[in-house]
């Protein structure tokens, strides 16, 4: 388990391209029922996994090492995934 949250499906979780975060999308509706969903996203660092979203007593009991935080919320979106950029040096 990376991260788990009462009243939330969670999908898609995607490493970043140095191993140190993960993103994923927290939905309220199971998504393969609904048409439309506003579905959110967050980022948890990898570092801080196994991880538990709000106050589940049944979570917390099924993992009582899990931690709590730090999770950032991001915009609506669905199907996340990371990208390789290499950019090149500021100019002086």
């Amino acid at each position: 388990m990376l991260y788990a949250e009462d009243g939330r499906h969670i999908y898609g979780g995607c490493v970043s391209p140095d191993g140190a975060y993960v993103l994923f999308t927290r939905s309220k509706e199971d998504l393969g029922k609904v048409d439309n969903s506003q579905t959110t996203m967050a980022i948890v660092r990898w570092k801080d996994t196994p991880m538990i979203g709000g106050g589940s007593e049944s979570l917390r009991a099924a993992y009582p090492d899990a931690r709590s935080g730090p999770l950032l919320n991001l915009p609506a979106g669905w199907e996340p995934h990371w990208t390789y950029n290499q950019t090149a040096p500021a100019a002086k």
